[in-house]
Protein backbone atom coordinates (compact mmCIF):
# COMPACT_ATOMS: atom_id res chain seq x y z
CA UNK A 1 0.00 0.00 0.00
CA UNK A 2 2.83 2.27 1.35
CA UNK A 3 4.63 1.51 -2.13
CA UNK A 4 1.46 2.31 -4.60
CA UNK A 5 1.11 5.33 -2.70
CA UNK A 6 4.53 6.47 -3.21
CA UNK A 7 4.38 5.60 -6.58
CA UNK A 8 1.30 7.78 -7.33
CA UNK A 9 3.03 10.88 -5.81
CA UNK A 10 6.17 10.30 -7.77
CA UNK A 11 4.06 10.12 -10.69
CA UNK A 12 2.54 13.44 -10.09
CA UNK A 13 5.80 15.10 -9.64
CA UNK A 14 6.98 13.17 -12.56
CA UNK A 15 3.84 15.31 -14.31
CA UNK A 16 4.36 18.66 -13.21
CA UNK A 17 7.73 18.27 -14.30
CA UNK A 18 7.11 17.37 -17.55
CA UNK A 19 6.52 19.60 -20.55
CA UNK A 20 2.68 18.55 -21.00
CA UNK A 21 1.82 19.68 -17.69
CA UNK A 22 3.34 23.21 -18.61
CA UNK A 23 1.32 23.14 -21.51
CA UNK A 24 -2.22 22.23 -20.32
CA UNK A 25 -1.99 24.98 -17.62
CA UNK A 26 -0.29 27.48 -20.13
CA UNK A 27 -3.78 26.42 -22.24
CA UNK A 28 -5.72 26.94 -19.25
CA UNK A 29 -4.48 30.50 -18.32
CA UNK A 30 -4.44 31.58 -21.72
CA UNK A 31 -8.23 30.38 -22.00
CA UNK A 32 -9.14 32.34 -19.12
CA UNK A 33 -7.36 35.36 -19.98
CA UNK A 34 -9.24 35.74 -23.78
CA UNK A 35 -12.88 34.46 -21.61
CA UNK A 36 -11.94 37.43 -19.15
CA UNK A 37 -11.52 39.74 -22.04
CA UNK A 38 -14.33 38.30 -23.73
CA UNK A 39 -16.85 39.15 -20.81
CA UNK A 40 -15.79 42.54 -20.38
CA UNK A 41 -17.57 43.71 -23.75
CA UNK A 42 -16.56 46.41 -25.59
CA UNK A 43 -15.70 50.10 -24.49
CA UNK A 44 -16.72 53.44 -25.80
CA UNK A 45 -14.51 54.94 -27.71
CA UNK A 46 -16.27 58.62 -28.06
CA UNK A 47 -14.63 61.53 -26.70
CA UNK A 48 -17.24 64.82 -26.62
CA UNK A 49 -16.57 67.26 -23.67
CA UNK A 50 -19.32 68.24 -22.08
CA UNK A 51 -18.62 71.27 -20.49
CA UNK A 52 -21.48 73.08 -19.09
CA UNK A 53 -24.09 70.08 -19.02
CA UNK A 54 -26.16 68.88 -16.66
CA UNK A 55 -26.44 65.25 -15.80
CA UNK A 56 -28.57 63.31 -13.06
CA UNK A 57 -27.91 59.65 -12.43
CA UNK A 58 -29.87 57.73 -9.62
CA UNK A 59 -28.25 55.03 -8.35
CA UNK A 60 -24.76 56.93 -8.28
CA UNK A 61 -22.73 56.40 -5.20
CA UNK A 62 -21.26 52.66 -6.46
CA UNK A 63 -21.46 50.24 -9.21
CA UNK A 64 -22.32 51.16 -12.71
CA UNK A 65 -23.85 54.31 -11.88
CA UNK A 66 -21.16 55.82 -10.12
CA UNK A 67 -18.86 54.72 -12.89
CA UNK A 68 -20.79 56.53 -15.12
CA UNK A 69 -20.81 59.44 -12.88
CA UNK A 70 -16.82 59.40 -12.92
CA UNK A 71 -16.24 59.18 -16.66
CA UNK A 72 -18.93 62.23 -17.42
CA UNK A 73 -17.49 64.70 -14.82
CA UNK A 74 -14.17 63.91 -16.36
CA UNK A 75 -16.08 65.16 -19.62
CA UNK A 76 -16.43 68.64 -17.73
CA UNK A 77 -20.25 67.62 -16.91
CA UNK A 78 -21.68 68.97 -13.45
CA UNK A 79 -23.28 65.87 -12.15
CA UNK A 80 -26.06 65.35 -9.66
CA UNK A 81 -25.92 61.76 -8.19
CA UNK A 82 -29.35 60.57 -6.34
CA UNK A 83 -29.53 57.66 -4.04
CA UNK A 84 -31.17 56.10 -0.92
CA UNK A 85 -27.57 56.14 1.32
CA UNK A 86 -26.75 60.07 1.38
CA UNK A 87 -24.00 59.85 3.31
CA UNK A 88 -22.17 57.23 0.93
CA UNK A 89 -23.17 59.04 -1.98
CA UNK A 90 -21.50 62.46 -0.87
CA UNK A 91 -18.46 60.22 -0.16
CA UNK A 92 -18.45 59.14 -4.02
CA UNK A 93 -19.50 62.45 -4.72
CA UNK A 94 -16.60 64.29 -3.04
CA UNK A 95 -14.35 61.50 -4.57
CA UNK A 96 -14.89 62.33 -8.31
CA UNK A 97 -15.06 65.81 -7.26
CA UNK A 98 -11.38 65.31 -6.38
CA UNK A 99 -10.47 63.25 -9.03
CA UNK A 100 -12.43 65.68 -11.98
CA UNK A 101 -12.51 69.14 -10.76
CA UNK A 102 -15.88 69.42 -11.68
CA UNK A 103 -18.84 69.90 -9.33
CA UNK A 104 -20.58 66.80 -8.22
CA UNK A 105 -23.82 66.81 -5.82
CA UNK A 106 -24.85 64.36 -3.82
CA UNK A 107 -28.82 64.17 -2.68
CA UNK A 108 -31.49 61.67 -1.34
CA UNK A 109 -33.49 59.79 -3.49
CA UNK A 110 -35.49 56.74 -2.38
CA UNK A 111 -37.55 55.57 -5.17
CA UNK A 112 -39.51 53.42 -3.52
CA UNK A 113 -41.52 56.07 -2.25
CA UNK A 114 -43.35 58.56 -4.78
CA UNK A 115 -43.03 61.42 -2.06
CA UNK A 116 -39.12 60.91 -2.06
CA UNK A 117 -39.11 61.50 -6.18
CA UNK A 118 -40.97 64.03 -5.82
CA UNK A 119 -38.58 65.70 -3.08
CA UNK A 120 -35.50 64.60 -5.33
CA UNK A 121 -37.28 66.52 -8.23
CA UNK A 122 -37.50 69.88 -6.39
CA UNK A 123 -34.25 69.87 -5.43
CA UNK A 124 -32.77 69.01 -9.17
CA UNK A 125 -34.93 71.49 -10.33
CA UNK A 126 -34.00 74.10 -8.33
CA UNK A 127 -30.07 73.78 -8.42
CA UNK A 128 -30.16 72.53 -12.31
CA UNK A 129 -30.01 76.08 -13.76
CA UNK A 130 -31.87 76.36 -17.11
CA UNK A 131 -32.04 72.86 -18.58
CA UNK A 132 -30.96 69.04 -17.55
CA UNK A 133 -29.25 67.78 -20.37
CA UNK A 134 -28.76 64.22 -19.38
CA UNK A 135 -30.66 61.93 -17.24
CA UNK A 136 -29.72 58.64 -16.56
CA UNK A 137 -31.82 56.16 -14.83
CA UNK A 138 -29.71 53.60 -13.52
CA UNK A 139 -30.78 53.02 -10.07
CA UNK A 140 -32.68 49.19 -9.10
CA UNK A 141 -33.25 46.35 -7.35
CA UNK A 142 -32.93 42.71 -8.37
CA UNK A 143 -34.44 39.16 -7.03
CA UNK A 144 -36.11 40.58 -3.92
CA UNK A 145 -38.62 39.33 -1.70
CA UNK A 146 -41.71 40.31 -2.23
CA UNK A 147 -42.92 43.11 -0.77
CA UNK A 148 -45.39 46.29 -1.22
CA UNK A 149 -44.22 50.16 -1.47
CA UNK A 150 -46.20 52.42 1.14
CA UNK A 151 -47.40 53.87 -2.25
CA UNK A 152 -48.81 50.22 -2.69
CA UNK A 153 -47.16 48.98 -5.35
CA UNK A 154 -44.67 46.02 -5.44
CA UNK A 155 -41.42 46.54 -5.13
CA UNK A 156 -39.06 46.17 -7.64
CA UNK A 157 -41.64 47.25 -10.58
CA UNK A 158 -42.20 50.61 -8.32
CA UNK A 159 -37.97 50.96 -7.85
CA UNK A 160 -37.15 49.66 -11.30
CA UNK A 161 -40.20 51.81 -13.11
CA UNK A 162 -42.21 53.50 -11.69
CA UNK A 163 -40.23 55.99 -9.60
CA UNK A 164 -38.01 56.65 -12.90
CA UNK A 165 -41.46 57.07 -14.48
CA UNK A 166 -42.41 59.78 -12.10
CA UNK A 167 -39.11 61.25 -12.12
CA UNK A 168 -38.78 61.65 -15.45
CA UNK A 169 -42.14 63.15 -15.93
CA UNK A 170 -41.20 65.88 -13.17
CA UNK A 171 -37.85 66.89 -14.59
CA UNK A 172 -39.38 67.05 -18.65
CA UNK A 173 -39.69 70.38 -18.15
CA UNK A 174 -36.31 71.49 -17.62
CA UNK A 175 -35.21 68.75 -20.41
CA UNK A 176 -37.42 70.23 -22.77
CA UNK A 177 -35.34 72.99 -22.32
CA UNK A 178 -31.82 71.36 -23.43
CA UNK A 179 -32.39 70.88 -27.00
CA UNK A 180 -31.15 68.19 -27.04
CA UNK A 181 -31.75 65.90 -23.97
CA UNK A 182 -30.97 62.57 -23.47
CA UNK A 183 -32.52 60.04 -21.39
CA UNK A 184 -31.12 56.64 -20.84
CA UNK A 185 -33.28 53.78 -18.86
CA UNK A 186 -30.94 51.08 -17.78
CA UNK A 187 -33.07 47.19 -18.95
CA UNK A 188 -30.92 43.97 -19.02
CA UNK A 189 -31.19 41.24 -21.06
CA UNK A 190 -33.62 39.92 -18.34
CA UNK A 191 -36.62 41.28 -20.30
CA UNK A 192 -36.41 38.43 -22.27
CA UNK A 193 -37.05 36.28 -19.53
CA UNK A 194 -40.80 36.88 -19.59
CA UNK A 195 -42.89 37.39 -22.76
CA UNK A 196 -45.43 39.76 -21.73
CA UNK A 197 -46.45 42.64 -19.01
CA UNK A 198 -49.79 42.57 -18.28
CA UNK A 199 -49.84 46.15 -17.35
CA UNK A 200 -53.65 45.97 -15.16
CA UNK A 201 -51.34 43.37 -13.10
CA UNK A 202 -48.12 44.98 -12.21
CA UNK A 203 -48.46 44.01 -8.92
CA UNK A 204 -48.17 40.52 -9.96
CA UNK A 205 -51.62 39.63 -7.45
CA UNK A 206 -53.22 37.21 -10.37
CA UNK A 207 -50.10 35.75 -12.00
CA UNK A 208 -48.28 35.02 -8.99
CA UNK A 209 -45.15 37.20 -7.29
CA UNK A 210 -41.54 35.44 -8.70
CA UNK A 211 -38.25 37.37 -7.77
CA UNK A 212 -36.99 36.33 -10.94
CA UNK A 213 -40.30 37.34 -12.94
CA UNK A 214 -40.78 40.50 -11.02
CA UNK A 215 -37.48 41.72 -12.40
CA UNK A 216 -37.76 40.35 -15.69
CA UNK A 217 -40.94 42.02 -16.13
CA UNK A 218 -39.51 45.26 -14.66
CA UNK A 219 -36.66 45.08 -17.08
CA UNK A 220 -39.51 44.21 -19.71
CA UNK A 221 -41.25 47.34 -18.12
CA UNK A 222 -38.03 49.61 -18.81
CA UNK A 223 -37.98 49.30 -22.42
CA UNK A 224 -41.75 49.57 -23.20
CA UNK A 225 -41.33 53.10 -21.17
CA UNK A 226 -38.72 53.77 -23.67
CA UNK A 227 -40.11 53.31 -27.01
CA UNK A 228 -43.06 55.29 -25.77
CA UNK A 229 -40.82 58.04 -24.42
CA UNK A 230 -39.29 58.39 -27.85
CA UNK A 231 -42.80 58.38 -29.22
CA UNK A 232 -44.16 61.46 -27.24
CA UNK A 233 -41.15 63.50 -27.02
CA UNK A 234 -38.01 62.72 -29.67
CA UNK A 235 -39.97 65.99 -31.94
CA UNK A 236 -39.67 67.93 -29.00
CA UNK A 237 -35.55 66.91 -28.60
CA UNK A 238 -35.62 64.41 -25.99
CA UNK A 239 -34.22 61.21 -27.18
CA UNK A 240 -34.49 58.05 -25.48
CA UNK A 241 -32.43 55.01 -25.21
CA UNK A 242 -32.69 51.25 -23.29
CA UNK A 243 -29.45 49.82 -22.18
CA UNK A 244 -28.89 46.53 -20.98
CA UNK A 245 -25.08 46.87 -19.41
CA UNK A 246 -23.95 42.91 -19.41
CA UNK A 247 -23.77 41.16 -16.77
CA UNK A 248 -21.76 43.24 -13.81
CA UNK A 249 -20.24 42.51 -10.62
CA UNK A 250 -22.19 45.39 -8.37
CA UNK A 251 -24.28 45.11 -5.08
CA UNK A 252 -27.21 44.21 -6.77
CA UNK A 253 -26.31 40.71 -6.64
CA UNK A 254 -26.52 41.21 -2.45
CA UNK A 255 -29.89 38.91 -2.54
CA UNK A 256 -28.22 35.93 -4.66
CA UNK A 257 -25.24 35.78 -2.66
CA UNK A 258 -27.00 35.55 0.29
CA UNK A 259 -28.36 32.14 -0.75
CA UNK A 260 -24.86 30.36 -0.23
CA UNK A 261 -22.32 30.55 2.21
CA UNK A 262 -19.78 32.75 2.90
CA UNK A 263 -16.90 30.83 2.39
CA UNK A 264 -18.44 30.33 -1.24
CA UNK A 265 -18.94 33.55 -1.62
CA UNK A 266 -15.53 34.77 -1.08
CA UNK A 267 -13.46 31.72 -3.18
CA UNK A 268 -15.66 29.85 -5.36
CA UNK A 269 -18.34 33.26 -6.31
CA UNK A 270 -15.18 35.67 -6.21
CA UNK A 271 -13.19 33.64 -8.84
CA UNK A 272 -16.43 33.09 -10.83
CA UNK A 273 -17.28 37.25 -10.70
CA UNK A 274 -13.68 38.07 -12.13
CA UNK A 275 -13.81 35.15 -14.79
CA UNK A 276 -17.22 35.87 -16.07
CA UNK A 277 -18.22 39.38 -14.90
CA UNK A 278 -17.74 42.35 -15.80
CA UNK A 279 -16.25 45.63 -14.38
CA UNK A 280 -18.97 48.13 -12.81
CA UNK A 281 -16.34 50.31 -15.12
CA UNK A 282 -16.57 47.99 -18.46
CA UNK A 283 -20.88 47.62 -17.38
CA UNK A 284 -20.86 51.78 -17.44
CA UNK A 285 -19.56 51.73 -21.34
CA UNK A 286 -22.76 51.34 -23.16
CA UNK A 287 -24.87 54.05 -21.03
CA UNK A 288 -21.39 56.59 -21.58
CA UNK A 289 -21.73 55.49 -25.23
CA UNK A 290 -25.64 56.77 -25.23
CA UNK A 291 -24.70 60.14 -23.45
CA UNK A 292 -21.96 61.17 -25.67
CA UNK A 293 -23.23 59.63 -29.19
CA UNK A 294 -23.09 61.97 -31.52
CA UNK A 295 -26.34 61.71 -33.70
CA UNK A 296 -28.77 61.55 -30.96
CA UNK A 297 -31.85 61.77 -32.94
CA UNK A 298 -30.29 58.71 -35.40
CA UNK A 299 -30.82 56.02 -32.77
CA UNK A 300 -33.27 57.35 -30.46
CA UNK A 301 -35.59 54.99 -29.15
CA UNK A 302 -33.42 52.15 -29.58
CA UNK A 303 -32.11 49.03 -27.14
CA UNK A 304 -28.70 48.95 -26.76
CA UNK A 305 -25.76 46.48 -25.50
CA UNK A 306 -22.05 46.55 -25.76
CA UNK A 307 -22.18 50.31 -27.15
CA UNK A 308 -24.46 48.94 -30.23
CA UNK A 309 -27.97 48.53 -31.04
CA UNK A 310 -29.42 45.47 -30.63
CA UNK A 311 -33.15 43.61 -31.11
CA UNK A 312 -34.93 43.42 -27.90
CA UNK A 313 -37.71 41.04 -27.06
CA UNK A 314 -41.02 40.40 -29.11
CA UNK A 315 -42.92 41.32 -26.24
CA UNK A 316 -40.95 45.10 -25.97
CA UNK A 317 -41.51 45.88 -29.52
CA UNK A 318 -45.76 45.48 -28.61
CA UNK A 319 -46.78 49.27 -28.99
CA UNK A 320 -50.21 48.44 -27.96
CA UNK A 321 -48.27 47.57 -24.10
CA UNK A 322 -46.57 50.41 -24.71
CA UNK A 323 -49.16 52.88 -25.13
CA UNK A 324 -50.70 50.90 -21.86
CA UNK A 325 -47.97 50.89 -19.71
CA UNK A 326 -47.48 54.57 -20.04
CA UNK A 327 -51.07 55.10 -19.35
CA UNK A 328 -51.25 53.24 -16.43
CA UNK A 329 -48.09 54.48 -14.82
CA UNK A 330 -49.77 57.41 -15.25
CA UNK A 331 -52.75 56.43 -13.37
CA UNK A 332 -51.05 55.20 -10.60
CA UNK A 333 -48.33 57.71 -9.92
CA UNK A 334 -50.62 60.28 -9.85
CA UNK A 335 -51.71 63.47 -11.54
CA UNK A 336 -49.59 66.54 -11.30
CA UNK A 337 -48.34 70.30 -12.18
CA UNK A 338 -45.86 70.89 -14.66
CA UNK A 339 -44.65 74.09 -15.68
CA UNK A 340 -44.35 75.16 -19.14
CA UNK A 341 -41.33 75.23 -20.73
CA UNK A 342 -39.69 78.95 -21.17
CA UNK A 343 -40.52 78.42 -25.52
CA UNK A 344 -43.74 78.00 -24.84
CA UNK A 345 -44.58 80.77 -21.81
CA UNK A 346 -43.01 83.16 -24.79
CA UNK A 347 -45.50 82.21 -27.22
CA UNK A 348 -48.35 82.34 -24.68
CA UNK A 349 -47.28 86.05 -23.97
CA UNK A 350 -47.21 86.79 -27.25
CA UNK A 351 -50.93 89.69 -27.03
CA UNK A 352 -52.55 89.80 -30.07
CA UNK A 353 -53.20 93.22 -31.85
CA UNK A 354 -56.73 94.78 -31.10
CA UNK A 355 -57.90 97.97 -33.14
CA UNK A 356 -58.05 100.87 -31.25
CA UNK A 357 -61.12 102.49 -30.52
CA UNK A 358 -60.48 105.48 -32.22
CA UNK A 359 -60.28 103.56 -35.59
CA UNK A 360 -63.49 101.40 -35.73
CA UNK A 361 -67.00 102.45 -36.12
CA UNK A 362 -69.66 102.37 -33.54
CA UNK A 363 -68.94 100.37 -31.24
CA UNK A 364 -71.80 98.33 -28.88
CA UNK A 365 -71.44 97.78 -25.31
CA UNK A 366 -70.44 93.85 -25.57
CA UNK A 367 -68.07 94.38 -29.10
CA UNK A 368 -65.59 97.12 -26.39
CA UNK A 369 -65.23 94.62 -23.80
CA UNK A 370 -63.49 91.79 -25.86
CA UNK A 371 -60.19 93.17 -25.65
CA UNK A 372 -59.98 93.25 -22.33
CA UNK A 373 -62.01 89.65 -22.49
CA UNK A 374 -58.72 88.41 -24.82
CA UNK A 375 -56.21 90.05 -22.25
CA UNK A 376 -57.48 88.45 -19.28
CA UNK A 377 -57.22 84.97 -21.54
CA UNK A 378 -53.66 85.86 -21.77
CA UNK A 379 -53.10 86.76 -18.27
CA UNK A 380 -54.35 83.70 -16.79
CA UNK A 381 -52.64 81.46 -19.27
CA UNK A 382 -49.41 83.12 -17.81
CA UNK A 383 -50.26 82.74 -14.23
CA UNK A 384 -51.15 79.37 -13.71
CA UNK A 385 -48.89 76.53 -14.24
CA UNK A 386 -51.09 73.99 -17.56
CA UNK A 387 -52.13 71.13 -16.23
CA UNK A 388 -51.31 69.35 -19.36
CA UNK A 389 -48.17 66.82 -19.55
CA UNK A 390 -45.18 68.83 -20.87
CA UNK A 391 -45.26 66.65 -23.69
CA UNK A 392 -47.98 68.23 -25.40
CA UNK A 393 -47.29 71.80 -25.74
CA UNK A 394 -48.35 71.88 -29.24
CA UNK A 395 -51.92 70.74 -27.81
CA UNK A 396 -51.95 74.08 -25.44
CA UNK A 397 -50.49 76.37 -28.14
CA UNK A 398 -53.48 74.61 -30.36
CA UNK A 399 -56.15 75.64 -27.82
CA UNK A 400 -55.07 79.13 -27.32
CA UNK A 401 -54.85 79.71 -30.76
CA UNK A 402 -58.32 78.52 -31.50
CA UNK A 403 -59.70 80.65 -28.75
CA UNK A 404 -58.11 84.20 -29.95
CA UNK A 405 -59.37 82.70 -33.63
CA UNK A 406 -62.88 82.43 -32.36
CA UNK A 407 -62.84 85.40 -30.19
CA UNK A 408 -60.49 88.20 -32.68
CA UNK A 409 -62.55 87.17 -36.00
CA UNK A 410 -65.64 87.78 -34.60
CA UNK A 411 -64.73 91.33 -32.97
CA UNK A 412 -63.25 92.14 -36.29
CA UNK A 413 -66.11 91.25 -38.17
CA UNK A 414 -68.29 93.68 -36.66
CA UNK A 415 -65.81 96.00 -36.41
CA UNK A 416 -64.86 98.21 -40.15
CA UNK A 417 -61.35 100.30 -40.25
CA UNK A 418 -62.87 103.82 -41.54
Amino acid sequence: MELLTLGGVGGIILLMTSGFYYAFCGVVAAGVYILRNWSQGKRCDIVQRLDGKIVVITGGNTGIGKETARALSRLGAKVILGSRNVEKSKKAAQEIQDETGNEVTALALDLASFESVKKFAQEVLSISGDAIHILINNAGIMFVPEELTKDGNEKTIQVNHLGHFLLTKLLMPKLLEAKPARIINLSSLAHTWTKSLDVSDLNLENEGYGQIKSYAKSKLANILFTKELDRRYKDLQVYSYAVHPGTVSTELSAHVEAKFPEWFNKTVGELLKTIFLKTSENGAQTSIYCALQPDPKLLSGSYFADCGVQQPSKAAMDEATQECLWIKSEEIVGSFLIPAPNEMAEKLSETPVIPENNSVQDSSSSDSDEPEIIEEVIKETQNVETTLPAFEPEIVEEIIKETLETIVPSALSEKQVI
